[in-house]
């Protein structure tokens, strides 16, 4: 039961990780039962923190739920499905940029401050303690290098309404049918990772992506109070394309990916070395 709970409390805490008020507890005790169900659910305004020019306005998600194989949990993935997302981007000023890399060195010196004030009880364990350990930590790594994430339904909305071009505010909006992604042998063949090498392959299947542009003076229109919206309304006003010209027509295809953990300092960000892209598009009629 201890091994059931600290594999639900990593998938609680993944999910808090890009989900508003997530009560962990009672996601852990819903996932100890195989999975896990959740709608109308707002994504962390922190989401896109590491990007340098785009900030989460908002972001919603319709329906979630995770799937976990209790039976065999060390050879088969878990899975994500998600439904309905709607997003909207907002341009990020310089004051932002530069709040966020204050953000940024401030996290950093407090995990050193931690690293350097561990005791030397914590760091001495018994060998049972470090072998538990290591065990979770390759179960975890496992878990999380396996995941398979599939997505329907996506709205997503890009606006600048500062005028970084030109003088123009510039908005964009797009829509995707549905997303799959899972991990793959080096041949991106889906496969299940057992062995974690720092090097990750990646398969991105995509279906009816398409995307729309619009363009006016800065000061003509006025930025939608998006917060202020409920999730139902917020859902409808994402997706709208009036007033739009096309940008990207519908298109199919897969997108796959290589890449490193690259090690800066005590963080661990992906290094892509590869990435393949095959589009199909359809004539419109």
């Amino acid at each position: 039961m201890v091994f059931d709970r600290y594999v639900a409390s990593i998938i609680s805490s993944y999910l808090g990780n890009f989900i508003k008020n997530v009560n962990k507890e009672t996601v852990k005790v819903s996932l100890l039962r195989g999975s896990i169900e959740l709608t109308d659910v707002e994504l962390l305004p922190t989401l896109f923190d590491f990007n340098d020019f785009v900030q989460l306005k908002r972001g919603t998600i319709g329906y979630l739920s995770v799937k976990i194989p209790w039976r065999n949990l060390y050879n088969n993935r878990c899975e994500i499905h998600i439904k309905n997302v709607c997003i909207v981007l907002e341009t990020k000023t310089k004051t932002s940029r530069q709040e966020a890399d204050v953000k940024a060195k401030l996290e950093g010196i407090a995990r050193l401050e931690s690293t350097d004030t561990m005791s030397e009880e914590d760091e001495k364990d018994s060998p049972e303690e470090e072998t538990k350990e290591g065990f979770l930590k390759r179960l975890q790594k496992r878990i999380l290098n396996n995941f398979a994430f599939f997505v329907e339904n996506v709205s997503f909305r890009l606006e600048d309404n500062i005028g970084l071009w030109k003088g123009m505010s510039v908005a964009i909006v797009g829509n995707i049918q549905s997303v799959q992604c899972e991990a793959t042998d080096s041949a991106f063949q889906p496969a299940f990772l057992t062995n974690s090498t720092g090097e990750f392959f990646r398969a991105l299947t995509y279906s009816g992506i398409a995307a729309s542009i619009r363009c006016a003076k800065s000061n003509a229109r006025h930025p939608t109070d998006w917060n202020s919206l409920s999730i139902k309304e917020f859902s409808r006003r994402c997706s709208i394309t009036e007033g739009f010209s096309p940008l990207l027509f519908p298109s199919d295809g897969h997108l796959n990916v290589n890449y490193v953990l690259d090690k800066v300092g005590e963080n661990q960000r992906p290094y892509v070395k590869l990435v393949f892209l095959v589009k199909n598009r359809e004539c419109l009629h």
